[in-house]
């Protein structure tokens, strides 16, 4: 009877090794998907910070342009020399 209740002791040992390793397995597999998702989320972000980007570049740009015509402009109505054209 020793033998039998040992191999009993170790079919229920093993039943529980193989749950647990179901477990796993499963939540491995929940982890992948997620994973995977969190990618493509990452991804999204990283083209909408460089869409932000080339937006940021594209005004800051033009800001520049209307301070320097600004400036032209202030240079011209300060010397009173309306005829010029050119800003330099």
């Amino acid at each position: 009877m020793a033998i039998t209740e040992q191999i009993k002791q170790l079919e229920t040992k093993l039943n529980v090794v193989v749950e647990y390793i179901q477990r796993l397995t499963d939540e491995n597999a929940k982890l992948r998907e997620e994973n995977s998702f969190l990618k493509g989320t990452v991804d999204s972000y990283r083209r909408q910070v460089a869409t932000f980007e080339e937006e940021q570049n594209r005004i800051h740009t033009l800001i520049a342009g209307t301070v320097e015509q600004l400036n032209r402009f202030e240079s011209i109505t300060h010397t009173g020399n309306f005829s010029s054209s050119s800003g330099s």
